[in-house]
């Protein structure tokens, strides 16, 4: 036996001890449909005033405020898919039965970080292109994409340098992080303080577009666009 093997090995499994694929899926797949939801429903919803050439009374109704107008919009989709985030959370924990180590209040915030970092991509998507169809095309790949570049199926740090600068241009990226270190690995709270701050930096894509927005809100050669 010692020829035969020399070296033993004792093996455990440090995250998923009981071996099960729910673990890995739920995780994974439930923030990848919430994530889509959101970035269509935000183009959706910002696109179809273009489309029925209502922008200029949706801006006349918040009074010419581009960040009012923005906010009124945004808030309920904002409330729902917050709310859907929850449930969702306690969907994976409660029925799946995915092992919670860490803090549910950074999951909570995480996920609100998420949605608004999802619904600032799509207000950026329809204000660049001022185009619904379009904006909802390339919303969708961009979305898809997503799960690619996570690193859950492939890791990143064995990506080419390319690749692993592209997946940072993904809030899921930084959200499964974020999910993996506190529901499985148990890792203190400042370890996701990084990726949660990531999320945020999106949130800043309104703000640069607000101008662009305001131009297509108010000139008519952008509206009736498919």
């Amino acid at each position: 036996m010692a020829q035969l093997m020399p070296v033993r090995f004792d093996r455990h499994v440090l995250f998923n001890p009981y071996i099960n694929y729910g673990y890995y899926l739920s995780p994974s797949f439930m923030p990848m449909m919430l994530m889509i939801f959101t970035v269509m429903a935000t183009i959706f919803t910002i696109g179809t005033e273009l489309k029925h050439s209502t922008a200029g009374e949706w801006l006349a109704t918040a009074r010419g405020s581009v960040g009012a107008a923005l906010a009124g919009k945004l808030l309920p989709v904002l409330t729902v898919l917050f709310l859907m985030s929850l449930v969702m959370l306690c969907f994976i924990f409660g029925v799946v039965g995915t092992p919670l180590n860490g803090s549910v209040w950074v999951l909570v915030a995480s996920s609100l970080l998420f949605v608004l970092s999802y619904q600032a991509i799509g207000v950026f998507m329809i204000a660049v292109l001022s185009n619904l169809r379009l904006a909802l095309s390339l919303g969708g790949g961009y979305s898809v994409l997503a799960f690619t570049f996570s690193g859950l199926t492939f890791p990143i740090m064995a990506m080419w340098p390319a690749m692993r600068v592209v997946s940072r241009f993904f809030p899921f990226t930084y959200y499964t992080d974020v999910f993996v270190d506190q529901a499985l690995r148990g890792a203190p709270v400042r370890c996701s303080l990084p990726d949660m701050g990531c999320m945020a930096l999106f949130i800043v894509l309104p703000f640069l577009c607000l101008p662009r927005l305001r131009r297509i809100c108010t000139d008519k050669k952008f509206w009736g666009r498919l």
